[in-house]
Parts: structure tokens; sequence; C-alpha cells
């Protein structure tokens, strides 16, 4: 972790170098953040909300949803980038020594960047159903919510960065990987139904730290419900435990990029 912090720069340098690549000769550019999780919300607003009429907990379903994306697009858009990106930067591994998880981790940065964009839509949403919002101090849990999803991102993002070094079948798996998992997270649905259905079973579903935040992130944004601390608890256990595996995986393999990639 001192290696990584001395590089903190490097970090912010393939960050910037990431977002001027990715947005270059694009005529929308970073309205291609807020187009995403928009039409997520379109989508699940029509197929679960209008035709199905999942309950959404007395919340119009727009904000409903969107507030559940918002935290699952940046858990999805960093994997997404930075799963190849070891292969993508193998013509730099070989040349230069620098810690390699840097790599990875500022794909991070860059799914941020895009979070901050959506967060703006987010609000906006917010505003427009005023009345149906319940804005209190408990947004404030934000902020613990999203470091625990930064940390459990982090070490799926070099868990997945490293393995996909040694099996490129993991690239073209994700897609159907994050297509189930969003369905393992109460994006389209409720966590209380979860709770109220199988409650011997809902701390196994809160161990995935995803869950924790996306559920996290609809009380204290619009229902102006604090999280369960029982839920903080298990979900930032599962993050660091999570990140410490992936750290010492990445750390194993890591000397044998520079051969295979």
């Amino acid at each position: 972790m001192h290696e990584l912090w001395e590089a903190r720069e490097l970090l912010w340098s393939f960050a910037i170098r990431e977002l001027s690549i990715r947005y270059k000769q694009t005529f929308l550019g970073l309205l291609w953040a807020i187009i995403q999780p928009l039409s997520q919300m379109l989508v699940f607003t029509v197929v679960f909300g209008r035709v199905a009429h999942l309950d959404s907990s007395g919340l119009p379903y727009p904000l409903f949803y969107f507030t559940a994306l918002l935290p699952w697009t940046l858990f999805s858009g960093s994997l997404g980038q930075a799963i190849p990106s070891l292969v993508t930067a193998s013509d730099l591994i070989n040349k230069v020594y620098f810690p390699r998880m840097v790599i990875p981790l500022s794909s991070i940065i860059v799914a941020s960047a895009d979070f901050l964009v959506s967060s703006i839509l987010c609000a906006g949403i917010m505003i427009w159903y005023h009345a149906k919002v319940q804005f209190t101090l408990t947004a404030l849990y934000v902020f613990p919510l999203l470091a625990i999803l930064i940390v459990f991102t982090s070490g799926v993002c070099l868990f997945f960065a490293g393995l996909n070094v040694f099996y490129r079948d993991i690239r073209y798996a994700l897609p159907l990987v994050l297509q189930l998992w969003i369905y393992g997270v109460p994006v389209v649905y409720s966590a209380d139904k979860v709770a109220q259905q199988y409650p011997k079973l809902y701390w196994l579903y809160m161990a995935d730290p995803v869950a924790v935040v996306v559920d996290g992130f609809r009380r204290c944004l619009v229902m102006g419900q604090a999280p369960p601390l029982a839920n903080l608890a298990i979900g930032s256990a599962g993050a660091i435990v999570g990140l410490s595996l992936a750290v010492l995986y990445f750390r194993w393999v890591e000397q044998a990029f520079a051969d295979i990639v």
C-alpha cells in the first residue's frame, strides 16, 4: 500500500489519460454518463413498474430505480474498464516498472467521474419529485456507503483484472455476470422484501457489499432512513476482506504479467 501511495500521481495520470481517450471524438461526450443509467431507469420503470407492478416502497418508480442504479453503475462501470486494462497496457508493462495495481485502480477514478455526472441528474429527479422525497441529514450516509463500495470495487477490479491476464474469457463473461448480479442486489426490488420472505438468509444476502450500498443509497437519499448498522458492519467487513484477499492474489501473480501480456 505504501508503494501504491507513492505512485498516486501516476494513478491520477492514468485516469486522466483514460478519460481523454474515452470521450475523444465523441459527439455527446460526458452525456454518455447520463444516458446509460437514464436508459436503464426508463426500461426498469416500464417493465418492472408499469407492467409487472413491483412494489417501490411508495416511491415514484423513476426515483426508486435511479437512486439504486447510481452506485450500481459506478461498480459495473469500474469493472468494465478495469478487467481488460492490464492486457490493454501490455506495451507499458513490458517496458517500465511501476506498481501494476495503478492500472486497474485508475478505472475506478474514471467511473467516479461518470458517477458525479449522473449524481447531478439524480439530484434533478429528486427535486422533480420533492413532494415524495424525505430528504434529511441521513443523506450524509452516502459517504460511508461510497467508502464501502470503493473498497469492495477495488478488490473485485484487482482480482479479475489479474485473472484476465491468464484467462481472457473473463472479459467476455463479464456482461453476463453483471446481468445476473444486478438481480442479486436490490436494484429492481426492495431489500425489505428479501428480509420479509427470507429472514434467516437476509444476513447472507447483505454479505454482498454491493447490496448494502444499493439499499443504503435508496434509504438515506429518498426514504429519510439510516441504513441499518448491522448491514453497514457486514458490508464493511465483506469489503475489507475482499480487498485484502484480492491484494494478496494480485501480488502473487503480478510477477508473471510481463511474460504473459
